[in-house]
């Protein structure tokens, strides 16, 4: 894919070479994902409704499947990353992952201890 306006790194989202800054351009492919069967007991067990569940995690699923250098890294072997989730019922959840050239594989999804405080009243 060449030519004029076309994108300049394989694979990466960003700002093309002598646009504005806030431009972002879209990867010349997407990355697989595939939700590990450890990864689907734990998010049926933070969300019973299937289709619910589907909803919650489709933000992820949509942001890495472009960048899967959009999360937090974490280490370990094979390399490990997070995402910070929405909170469910007052509580932050966090998706763990691991991706490579073609794949990002969910591991784990897991409430975060201690539990996000609710506000205090004014």
């Amino acid at each position: 894919m060449g030519g004029r306006g076309s994108p300049t790194r394989q694979g990466c989202v960003g700002p093309r070479r002598g646009s504005a800054p806030d431009r972002r351009v879209m990867p010349d492919r997407f990355w697989e994902v595939v939700r590990e069967e450890a990864f689907e007991q734990e998010l049926r067990f933070l969300v019973a409704d299937a289709r619910e569940a589907d909803e919650f995690v489709e933000g992820a699923e949509y942001i890495l499947a472009r960048d899967p250098r959009a999360g937090q890294f974490i280490g370990g072997e094979p390399e490990l990353w997070f995402m910070p989730m929405a909170p469910l019922r007052g509580q932050q959840i966090s998706l763990l992952y691991t991706f490579n050239e073609l794949t990002v594989f969910f591991v784990s999804i897991r409430l975060v201890y201690p539990p996000v405080p609710p506000p205090m009243p004014p």
